[in-house]
């Protein structure tokens, strides 16, 4: 396995029991490096590293509203959710908090992290949106201290917990919180290196079933209430290709996903206007399609666009099934992005988009994951 250097000075810096509180400034958008043999951006690198250890990883996007968690898995989210409720339980909490926003979300974050048992990871993107350096004013968390008080906290400090602040700079967030926790310089030219074996990693803990209750279909978290997803009545597939029935173990090969995917996303990014592109929709769409071809009990034919406020609005039976899929996985958000990120301008059918290949070998395989887990 290989890590970007930066990966391996928190590891290092970790183990030597300097800090539990990160904050990782520079090239922390925008530019992918090479690991698990995929591109990835700064968040999703981290995930990948992180959930070798924990068994909660999360990322908290404060930006663009509404601010959202989302989670390596969706045991992830399941594990989140059964120690927030674990917490709300002991202390006889009967405030909701709402993920949409992005105080209340760290609120929801702080009373996971406030349990124990459970090792956790938490990636806070855009921090400087949180906490300004130019600012003086800091907005109050819900039932939890300041942000900029979590890296001294002695709990947290005591626990195997991580929090990885990303910021691109390191004066654009307070310098409080730069002066509390372990600063780490993303440079977008790092090398990748071959890490330790992983025998000298440290052991992920096993979670103690009586932790984890189980946990039905019902009780699985829905997306953050602000974002607009209305099912409607099916309709035939949005795809040309003839369905396949649904088989138990369904062992998808990458090489069917991409020969799929790739005429999908021809059409969506044709037929999807520019600004769709920031939202991930030409990919999202593509991805439904292709998804749909292979699982048609998944969802009917859906439609992807922007409401007046500019937020994703998805419609058609299962909306909501496929919005939950999507963010469970933000690998599979960053590749689309940087599939996106290679285009210019518009395109037509005599004009085709040129799509790049290594984006597109990204989104077969976190689709194919995705699948063959289901």
């Amino acid at each position: 396995m290989a890590w970007p250097d930066w990966i391996e000075e928190l590891k290092e810096r970790y183990l030597a029991d300097e800090a539990n509180a990160f904050l990782l400034h520079g090239a922390v958008q925008g530019t992918t490096f090479d690991a698990e043999g995929s591109p990835m951006d700064c968040p999703a690198v981290l995930r990948a590293f992180l959930s070798r250890t924990r068994p909660i990883v999360g990322t908290l996007r404060p930006w663009p509203r509404p601010a959202r968690i989302e989670f390596a898995g969706i045991a992830d989210r399941t594990r989140f959710e059964n120690l927030v409720k674990a917490q709300e339980f002991v202390e006889g909490t009967t405030d909701a908090l709402r993920e949409s926003d992005p105080s209340e979300a760290l609120g929801r974050i702080w009373r996971a992290l406030s349990t124990m048992g459970t090792d956790q990871a938490y990636i806070v993107r855009e921090t400087e949106r949180l906490v300004p350096g130019h600012r003086k004013r800091v907005d109050p968390i819900p039932g939890a201290p300041l942000l900029l008080h979590w890296p001294d906290n002695e709990q947290l400090r005591r626990s195997n917990n991580v929090l990885v602040f990303l910021s691109h700079a390191r004066d654009a967030v307070r310098a409080e919180l730069a002066d509390s926790v372990a600063c780490i310089e993303v440079k977008a030219g790092d090398t990748v290196r071959v890490v330790v074996p992983a025998a000298t990693e440290p052991a992920a803990q096993s979670v103690p079933e009586a932790v984890e209750p189980v946990v039905t279909a019902a009780e699985t978290a829905p997306p953050p209430p602000d974002t607009t997803v209305t099912d409607a009545a099916p309709t035939e597939s949005p795809t040309s290709a003839e369905p396949t029935p649904s088989r138990p173990g369904l062992d998808i090969d990458v090489d069917e996903i991409r020969g799929l995917l790739t005429p999908a996303l021809l059409r969506t990014i044709v037929d999807h206007p520019l600004q769709h592109r920031g939202a991930r929709l030409p990919v999202m769409d593509a991805v439904a399609q292709v998804v749909v071809s292979l699982r048609p009990e998944m969802w009917g034919a859906l439609t992807f666009d922007l409401d007046d406020e500019a937020e994703v609005r998805i419609q058609g039976a299962g909306s909501g099934s496929f919005l939950q899929l999507w963010r469970s996985d933000i690998a599979l958000d960053a590749a689309a992005g940087m599939l996106l990120s290679k285009l210019d301008g518009t395109y037509s059918a005599q004009l085709p988009p040129p799509l790049d290949p290594t984006a597109i070998t990204a989104l077969s395989k976190r689709i194919a994951k995705l699948l063959n887990a289901l």
